[in-house]
């Protein structure tokens, strides 16, 4: 609301021309007012302006506030959720390196015995032990049966080791088993 502010100056300037010259007389007690009135009403509009603006940047300022602490939270809680999750794999990683020492002991095979004519194998009962004879690698029980794999990977009856001549007799007949 500039026109009370116009008014005002162009109050002045047509007192200063009446006059012929700058004001310098006295100005009539209305005319003072109307200046008054005229002033008031430009300074009540830019307080009205002023508070409309500290309003807005208020709000604004609010507004960010709000939002810092939005993100503030989310990043808090992000923080924590990633400590979980490094815990959880860690122990994760812990039973997989467990679960894996136990999956190589139990598929990693044991050397097979080499017999030579001073060294005889001890076997328990019912149990093949696995034995390399003439390069070749067989399944031998404690009584000397000798047994190894065909072509199709089924178990074979080979003969029966003869420790004082440290070979297989292959005409040795297979045993008879129970069924």
């Amino acid at each position: 609301m500039s026109q009370p502010w116009s008014l005002w100056k162009d109050y002045v300037r047509s007192l200063t021309f009446q006059m012929g010259g700058p004001v310098v007389q006295q100005i009539s007690p209305h005319a003072i007012t109307e200046i008054a009135m005229a002033k008031t009403l430009v300074l009540e509009d830019r307080v009205a302006d002023l508070d409309q603006k500290l309003q807005a940047h208020a709000d604004e300022s609010q507004y960010n506030r709000d939002r810092l602490l939005a993100v503030g939270a989310v990043a808090a809680h992000t923080t924590i959720r990633l400590k979980e999750v490094e815990a959880e794999n860690k122990a994760l990683k812990e039973r997989l390196e467990a679960l894996e020492k136990l999956v190589q002991s139990l598929v990693e095979p044991k050397p097979p015995t080499i017999i030579t004519r001073e060294q005889k194998v001890e076997c328990e009962e019912e149990i093949l032990a696995p034995v390399f004879l003439n390069g070749k690698m067989y399944y031998r029980s404690y009584l000397n049966e000798v047994f190894g794999y065909d072509k199709d990977g089924e178990i074979m009856w080979v003969g029966m080791y003869l420790p004082d001549e440290d070979r297989i007799d292959t005409t040795a007949p297979e045993p008879e088993w129970e069924k």
